[in-house]
């Protein structure tokens, strides 16, 4: 039985595809829409390292890249994400090691890092202690500097304190002195007043005989 001819389609043409009829962005609209998606059972790997395996180093420092793009906040969840990665991981290690699922040959390594960390820790204990072993002679030097001069201090304070004592002691002899001296110059004008007057009245009983007792600088002059 014959075939009968499409009604649309002419006499000796040949069947095109769709992909052939249009634009190029069409052809690839369509390509896309017929193809069925894939998905990979293998985790995703950053494109900036294609190579990356689970066994590969530098998980840990490869989160340090631009670092110093990185704000203050995200510096220290960085910083704390990475500490508790760090924790799990040795953690996670011990347990498979008590378990025997790793053995000694296993995590020699590991014990080669914690070695490292306490040689590291080790050194800056002792760093530490010089530093306080120097603060120490510095605050004793400084004590026995102090102790020298409060000592000091204490025997310029006696010697002033004695001083002055002497001063005062001689200030009040001085005091008395004066005292004493001016005492013994009154009586003595008091005498040669007594004597004075005494003698002019002897004298007035024979003749004239003028006294003017006048004290000019503590004395009596006779005329």
């Amino acid at each position: 039985m014959p075939k009968t001819p499409h009604p649309f389609k002419p006499k000796g043409s040949t069947p095109q595809s769709p992909l052939q009829d249009g634009s190029p962005t069409r052809n690839r609209s369509l390509i896309m829409s017929t193809q069925k998606p894939t998905i990979s059972s293998t985790p995703a790997i950053a494109p900036d390292h294609p190579n990356q395996q689970p066994n590969t180093p530098g998980s840990c420092a490869l989160r340090l890249e631009n670092l110093e793009l990185q704000t203050s906040t995200t510096k220290g969840e960085l910083m704390a994400s990475i500490a508790a990665d760090i924790c799990a991981t040795f953690i996670s290690i011990a347990k498979y090691s008590e378990e025997g699922i790793l053995q000694a040959q296993h995590t020699g390594v590991i014990d080669k890092v914690i070695q490292t960390i306490r040689e590291t820790d080790v050194k800056r204990r002792h760093l530490l202690d010089r530093q306080v072993h120097r603060l120490r002679k510095d605050r004793k030097w400084i004590r026995k500097k102090y102790s020298r001069l409060a000592g000091q201090a204490d025997g310029l304070s006696r010697a002033y304190q004695t001083k002055m004592r002497k001063l005062s002691i001689s200030l009040r002899e001085a005091r008395e002195e004066v005292a004493r001296l001016r005492r013994e110059r009154d009586m003595l004008l008091t005498c040669l007043k007594k004597d004075v007057i005494e003698g002019a009245s002897k004298d007035n009983a024979d003749g004239e005989f003028e006294v003017n007792a006048e004290d000019v600088d503590g004395e009596y002059e006779i005329e």
